[in-house]
């Protein structure tokens, strides 16, 4: 098994790091939906129903389509805004459809307070994610590249290279860029299983296989819960590693 059908393979078990806070979230969640089928006008209580619902499917993903439904309701209350749009998009992130998910944060993006370059700068992250998500790389990285003066959380938003690791294949055309921001990335999000190992791949297919087990070095110590995922990776980077050293030799 090559080291992107590991990656998938790993990918449920990466997204669910604590598992000991799944009944929190379900909680939150199903609080959350309470208060907004109770006050079904109110644009707040319908966006914390998305987000927190959206935040469940983590661990229960058919609860993304629950958070949809909060979503749309949002958009219909506020067609104006731009929050029912781009919780929209996040659910079409969430379930793979990133064709929808450009187009709703298109739509977003034309509604965000011009004024406010945080709202226009979490769009653009999340429309170099789709990008991401549908293997435009060149796309994802002009995007990025889009950002102004980006502070924590946003700058060190792990999405885009998730999804990057997922559609990324052998041969394809990866602005240089973006492997050594997918290893920033995974450094701003040291405790993040998913994270790292989506760095990891990223620049062990770029070639760069020493970085990858240096980002593999450190997620070990941030997450031995994760030790068995890490190792099954780090296995087929030492495979890339000997296949390398045996075609310097011929």
């Amino acid at each position: 098994m090559c080291i992107r059908d590991r990656f998938t393979a790993v990918k449920m078990e990466a997204d669910l790091p604590y598992a000991e806070m799944e009944p929190l979230v379900r909680l939150l969640a199903e609080e959350s939906r309470q208060a907004a089928d109770g006050a079904p006008l109110s644009t707040r209580e319908l966006l914390m129903a998305s987000q927190s619902l959206r935040l469940l499917a983590h661990y229960d993903p058919e609860m993304s389509k629950e958070a949809r439904i909060y979503a749309e309701r949002l958009r219909d209350l506020a067609p104006g805004k731009f929050d029912g749009y781009f919780e929209i998009a996040e659910a079409d992130l969430f379930e793979g459809d990133m064709e929808g998910a450009l187009e709703n944060l298109r739509l977003a993006e034309e509604r965000a307070y011009i004024p406010r370059a945080e709202f226009r700068n979490l769009i653009e992250v999340h429309i170099a994610a789709a990008h991401a998500g549908s293997g435009n790389f060149h796309a994802m990285f002009n995007s990025l590249k889009k950002l102004s003066d980006v502070k924590y959380p946003l700058a060190s938003e792990p999405l885009p290279v998730i999804l990057m690791a997922e559609t990324l294949t052998e041969g394809a055309d990866v602005p240089q860029g973006l492997i050594g921001y997918a290893k920033d990335i995974a450094e701003s999000n040291p405790k993040s299983l998913r994270t790292g190992l989506a760095a990891a791949k990223i620049n062990a297919m770029a070639g760069r296989t020493d970085e990858a087990m240096t980002i593999l070095d450190g997620l070990a110590k941030e997450r031995p819960d994760g030790a068995a995922t890490i190792e099954v990776v780090r296995d087929d980077i030492k495979s890339i590693m000997n296949d390398n050293v045996e075609e310097e030799k011929e």
